[in-house]
């Protein structure tokens, strides 16, 4: 007989406020690039960083120095500090989320 050992289905305590009111957000993919869904999403984002609690915000792409006047990072390894918020926005996503887990980003969105 085989003995089938179940893992108790129990909810960790999750801080819901660090994903839905973020106190910091990187951006990986930002783009300026004219009629790239990445740019419509980084511009997208940017306005609502301004409107919302005005999270600080990393921008990640390792072709630019600054975008919007704000600097890049070449890669979330960069990134000085674990953010709330990744928003993923390039398209091979294994290695952004790995560079999140890395950072140790608390939540993560794929785009």
């Amino acid at each position: 007989m085989v003995e089938r050992h179940t893992a108790e289905n129990t909810l960790r305590a999750l801080d819901l406020e660090r994903f839905f009111a973020p106190a910091s957000v990187a951006i990986i993919g930002a783009s300026v690039t004219e009629g790239s869904p990445a740019a419509g999403m980084t511009k997208f984002m940017l306005k609502w960083a301004d409107q919302a609690a005005n999270p600080t915000i990393y921008l990640v792409n390792p072709n630019r120095e600054t975008i919007a006047g704000l600097p890049c990072y070449k890669s979330m390894d960069d990134v000085p500090v674990p953010v709330d918020l990744c928003a993923i926005l390039v398209n091979d996503i294994f290695p952004a989320v790995e560079a999140a887990i890395r950072n140790r980003s608390h939540y993560a969105i794929v785009f």
